[in-house]
């Protein structure tokens, strides 16, 4: 259908020419187009050019014989055989060209959801309880005009004389590439641009994590409790922070923590100050038939007290790169 919406004029009259003036057999005329249209369309270079110009030269030889009357059965059978096989060695090399360009896939832009909850503990009406979604948007990396919504990350813990509060900032990435898409023996890669805001203060090195995430959220969403001991949907709670260098219990909301899958994919996050551009292998999230993704950030050390404060990181472009599968592109 391509080659058919995307045929020469010079291709056209060919066909009329060769079948209605010449009476050209339809064969004839057939293979005729189909080096037209090769050497229009493929763009073949030196080496295709002269094995088609050889067809050409076989063709003439039995179009002369057809046109006085002795068309030789065996000349054209040859010719046809002759064509078949140089066109397959054409076409073959041309798109496995075409195949390999078009395999490796990248996708800058998708849509996201931005998830914000705080949890407060203490005196007055306690607990405290609020969690809501903003609509979000990647865009490619390096474009930094503030024409789209970004998506902050971070997380918090502190505690005082009045009570302790805990502050979360996630992302839920969605539209990934569908498992059925991907080449699985190659790598699936999220990539995330980061930027983390400078402070005056000590602030605790994070990890970036992803995981798989099935839920539907519906938009809009907003959620408040004061005083009651209902809770959000999980994708709302802050994940519990983990790692090497934390303690197996830190402090705890008053909903708890997230629970998170067994597949959780991390990278350490850029400091306080500093840009990062994140490569993510999510290959086995993917195989397992997610393309919806959570993005956050957690403590990789605990301060003083068992506080913890990430810097303010800001998730400024995200996107996927993976290899298609051949099903997809045939």
């Amino acid at each position: 259908e391509r080659s058919l919406n995307q045929i020469r004029p010079s291709c056209a009259f060919l066909l009329v020419a060769a079948h209605v003036e010449v009476k050209m057999p339809s064969h004839r005329v057939l293979l005729r187009v189909a080096v037209c249209l090769a050497l229009h369309m493929q763009q073949v270079d030196g080496q295709k050019d002269a094995r088609l110009a050889e067809d050409v030269a076989v063709d003439d030889e039995c179009d002369t014989l057809a046109m006085g009357g002795s068309e030789d059965g065996a000349c054209a059978m040859n010719a046809l055989q002759h064509r078949a096989w140089n066109m397959a060695s054409v076409s073959s090399h041309t798109a496995d060209e075409d195949r390999q360009s078009r395999r490796r896939l990248s996708v800058a832009k998708h849509d996201g959801l931005e998830l914000k909850s705080a949890y407060f503990v203490g005196s007055g009406v306690s607990p405290a309880v609020d969690c809501n979604a903003k609509e979000v948007s990647g865009v490619s990396s390096g474009s930094d005009d503030g024409s789209a919504p970004r998506a902050a990350l971070y997380s918090s813990f502190g505690a005082g004389g009045g009570g302790a509060v805990w502050h979360f900032s996630g992302l839920v990435i969605m539209d990934g590439p569908p498992r059925s898409q991907v080449d699985l023996e190659q790598r699936v890669v999220l990539k995330l641009g980061i930027k983390a805001q400078a402070a005056s203060w000590e602030l605790s090195p994070c990890v970036i994590n992803v995981e798989g995430m099935r839920d539907t959220i519906d938009m809009p969403f907003k959620f408040e409790a004061r005083g009651t001991p209902d809770c959000p949907p999980n994708y709302c709670l802050m994940p519990q922070p983990t790692g090497d260098n934390l303690p197996q219990r830190v402090s705890r909301p008053s909903c708890g923590f997230a629970e998170t899958s067994a597949s959780v994919v991390s990278a350490s996050g850029p400091a306080q100050g500093d840009t990062a551009e994140l490569q993510l292998d999510i290959t086995d999230l993917v195989a397992q038939d997610f393309t919806q993704f959570r993005v956050w950030a957690s403590p990789s050390a605990l301060q003083r007290q068992g506080f913890w404060q990430t810097p303010g990181l800001t998730v400024t472009s995200w996107g996927f790169n993976w290899t298609a599968s051949v099903t997809m592109l045939n």
